[in-house]
């Protein structure tokens, strides 16, 4: 707990390494964390989420918020908390023999085939199935200190997939897009992506379910059919030991398989959106390779009855907390993965949103339109020169692909420069004709963006006779759909 391990930045602008008691102590000084990915910066600061509700244990939302306006948490309920968990002996130790912080004390009939390099715990270093995607240095090279350790074991647990002999993947099954409400400091922020009692029932059965509190050790297979709130928030799906050699450094772990969740239909992440498909199944929102995170707003946005998307708890529940006029800053982060258990990259942004837009059904379905629209009319221009060039498919797929990523950045500006700032303008009176007049000007500036799309992009493709006959059988195909 007093060990530095959480690198974070202060209003000030001055960075440092401070432990976890200090951290909660100063968060109203502190603007936000500053690890050295965004995989660890989000596996933090769940982490931190989750203590502050075991700390807090906010009943209803109107806790939340008379902790929010306190502006400040209370450093005699941090220590008192802390003193209680050490009654019967250390528990956030990371080398206490018994009960180190968030793993399992060594044993050596479990875990002695077990020991693995430390780089098996972080996923942007290649080791296993993650070869060379995030980090090009060769096995061999990492060593890490006990903070580095630690972040890394931290992310492992929120980020892992499933891999090969029955390893399990984590409470989400594949990482989903995780998605935090951002404050104006570390204080506001842990306090807005916190849960209530009230908000998710079963919050208030797993308070002694936390790791660093629970003598209950994890079984490599065991499964588990159910999950509390903070049993989720602080899963362990790998049994993990940190092992400090002499010198102070780690090189090696002990690392197997961990706790294995069955019950994944009946888990809602409070950081996650779901969407509904065809067969009436709701699924967590995957990142996708090449798709921008902005173009899934409409996970994010209200479903007033509930039969499309189910956006995040923690970002459909801020207007209760902030002033919904005022825009709202959503941070999500998400990990992209290939062949169904090796690490690609990481995808991040940062929306910025009226409250008001995310939680009025009305306003959220304006923008849903025409992220609608968008999603169709990229899916037309990609079709209509696949189509025009199919004698050469090589082209045509990086034609079409140039096409599609110049169309989406435009409507990008589109969307967040005058459709959300229209719709926010227009959010007391929303009349029939002030409706027709925001479709008539977005559907100017779409037919303006693919224009444009196909005169930067298909006068670069060549220019004979046959190039040039292309170009307008193409254009006259993109804009007959748009008509459409």
């Amino acid at each position: 707990m007093m060990d530095p391990v959480i690198p974070v930045e202060f209003c000030d602008g001055s960075l440092c390494e401070i432990g976890i008691r200090e951290t909660f102590v100063r968060a109203h000084k502190i603007i936000d964390l500053r690890c050295d990915s965004p995989l660890e910066h989000y596996a933090v600061f769940r982490l931190l989420v989750a203590m502050a509700m075991d700390m807090f244990r906010p009943e209803k939302w109107r806790d939340r918020k008379k902790l929010l306006s306190a502006g400040q948490f209370d450093a005699a309920v941090i220590d008192a908390y802390i003193s209680s968990c050490e009654v019967c002996g250390p528990c956030f130790d990371l080398f206490d023999p018994k009960h180190p912080f968030m793993q399992s004390a060594y044993d050596p009939v479990m875990d002695d085939k077990a020991i693995k390099p430390v780089a098996a715990l972080s996923v942007s270093l290649p080791s296993g199935n993650n070869h060379v995607f995030l980090d090009h240095r060769p096995v061999s090279v990492p060593i890490m200190t006990p903070s580095e350790a630690f972040r890394a074991m931290i992310s492992l647990y929120v980020f892992c997939t499933a891999a090969a002999q029955g390893y399990p993947s984590g409470i989400n099954n594949t990482p989903p897009v995780y998605s935090q409400v951002i404050g104006k400091t570390l204080f506001e922020t842990i306090v807005l992506n916190m849960s209530s009692t009230l908000e998710h029932p079963n919050l208030e059965d797993g308070y002694d379910t936390v790791p660093w509190r629970s003598s209950t050790p994890v079984i490599p297979k065991q499964e588990y059919t159910s999950v509390t709130m903070m049993e989720a928030m602080t899963w362990q799906p790998r049994r993990i030991t940190l092992l400090q050699d002499e010198d102070g450094v780690i090189r090696n772990i002990a690392l197997q398989q961990g706790k294995n969740f069955r019950g994944n239909d009946v888990w809602r992440d409070p950081h996650v959106a779901y969407k509904c498909n065809k067969k009436g199944e709701w699924n967590s929102v995957k990142p996708q390779s090449g798709r921008a995170l902005w173009r899934d707003i409409s996970t994010l946005l209200a479903d007033k009855e509930g039969k499309q998307y189910r956006p995040p708890a923690v970002v459909s529940r801020a207007g209760d907390l902030l002033d919904t006029s005022a825009p709202l800053l959503i941070y999500q982060v998400g990990l992209i993965i290939i062949n169904h258990a090796s690490y690609f990259a990481w995808i991040e942004d940062q929306l910025s949103i009226p409250a008001c837009i995310l939680e009025d059904d009305l306003l959220a379905s304006i923008i849903r339109n025409d992220t609608e629209a968008t999603e169709t009319m990229q899916a037309a221009l990609v079709q209509c020169i696949n189509m025009r060039y199919s004698h050469d498919k090589k082209h045509s797929t990086n034609l079409a692909e140039q096409a599609r990523m110049h169309f989406l950045s435009q409507m990008h500006d589109i969307l967040f420069r005058f459709s959300i700032p229209d719709v926010f303008r227009n959010k007391d009176i929303i009349t029939q004709e002030n409706m027709k007049e925001h479709i008539r000007r977005f559907n100017e500036k779409v037919e303006d963006a693919l224009r444009e799309t196909l005169l930067q992009i298909m006068q670069a493709s060549g220019n004979t006779a046959r190039d040039l006959q292309l170009q307008v059988e193409t254009q006259r195909d993109v804009m007959s759909r748009f008509r459409k």
